[in-house]
């Protein structure tokens, strides 16, 4: 969502990006964030970073005791935004939420006048997705003025709140591709090719026993994932087992560009499920696309217009047999992908959200 609001501000549109809160005394964070508390640091054009108070321990619980913490936490939190956007001499039109469903109090943030906007970028509580998390999202919602979605499932889902319901997919800064260093790692070039690449989390997200199995099938192929790594996962200690198999760890995004560029293919193995499907078109799928590269990937949800530019498969024979076609030819479709991809920039989904959010602040 970062890269969304930077695009925000080229795009000539002033932006306070407001970190969420810090749980009171937990973890080194919550001390920055109270050294810290309502400074405005200016991070892009046109963009500025403003940073919460720590809030009571229980703040994000979606139990009593979470709505107690929340109705301790969210008046200073109020008073912090407040004071530094009347410091700031910033009057919001628009108040967005970005997957914070924290109740109700949070959408004071902004001036009595201000659309409220929620942003639904995922399930509330990502993996869980429990009914208290869902029960706390409906509450947020009904705040707002505006929803906001990532994928036509979400859109689906909270349509049944009766508020003004619009999806808009993923996207890609192409700055990010087109001005990278693309000097590939010396620990990725001291891997042989092919090579095929996941990006994201490593975690029970994944098939993990589709991942293993196609693995041990493919001891030719060197399998690279970039991403944290969640060793608790099951499955991720026997892949540990195999030496074509390379944990790279998480990396800054502004490193990926190399890692895109010197790999053969990209793998996309998520579990499939009824969670699954809402994430529609994954984040990274546009900046796969825009480096050219062909995607595997299992049926895990729908692609829309993308699905002609992935080859799916979901057995561990299907799998094998979609990567070897791939890594015959890597290039084949390369130009479909990458106007794929420069069709569904950050720039253009601001011009879009725009359009929408002009006809309620009209």
């Amino acid at each position: 969502m970062h890269h969304l609001m930077r695009a925000y501000g080229a795009a000539g549109h002033d932006v306070v990006y407001v970190d969420g809160p810090r749980g009171l005394g937990r973890g080194p964070g919550w001390a920055v964030a109270a050294r810290h508390a309502g400074r405005l640091v200016e991070v892009a054009d046109g963009v500025h970073n403003l940073t919460l108070g720590p809030a009571w321990p229980g703040f994000e619980r979606r139990d009593g005791v979470g709505r107690i913490a929340r109705a301790l936490s969210h008046p200073g939190l109020l008073l912090t935004v407040r004071a530094a956007l009347r410091g700031h001499g910033f009057v919001p039109d628009v108040t967005m939420l970005l997957q914070m469903p924290l109740g109700r109090g949070l959408w004071g943030i902004g001036p009595a006048r201000a659309l409220r906007v929620y942003y639904c970028f995922d399930l509330p509580g990502y993996r869980a997705a429990d009914e208290p998390a869902l029960a706390l999202e409906r509450e947020t919602v009904r705040g707002a003025d505006v929803v906001f979605t990532s994928s036509p499932a979400h859109r689906d889902r909270l349509q049944s709140l009766h508020l003004p319901t619009f999806a808009f997919g993923h996207a890609v800064d192409a700055r990010w591709w087109d001005e990278a260093d693309k000097t590939p790692p010396g620990w990725l070039s001291a891997r042989p090719g092919p090579r095929v690449l996941y990006l994201g989390p490593v975690n029970d997200r994944l098939d993990l026993g589709l991942v293993h199995d196609v693995a041990r099938a493919m001891r030719d192929v060197t399998f690279v994932f970039v991403g944290p790594v969640d060793d608790k996962a099951p499955g991720v200690r026997a892949l540990r087992g195999l030496d074509h198999v390379h944990f790279a760890g998480a990396l800054p995004h502004r490193d990926v560009p190399a890692v895109l560029a010197h790999v053969d293919a990209v793998w996309l193995p998520y579990a499939r499920g009824p969670n699954q499907r809402h994430i529609g078109v994954p984040l990274k799928l546009y900046e796969v696309f825009i480096a050219g590269r062909a995607v595997v990937a299992t049926r895990f949800s729908d692609l829309g217009e993308a699905e002609p530019e992935v080859h799916f498969a979901d057995a561990p024979a299907a799998t094998v047999s979609a990567l070897r076609r791939v890594l015959v030819d890597p290039g084949a479709g390369r130009a479909g992908r990458e106007r794929l991809a420069r069709d569904n920039t950050y720039a253009r989904r601001v011009e879009e959200q725009h359009q929408r959010l002009a006809t309620f602040l009209s």
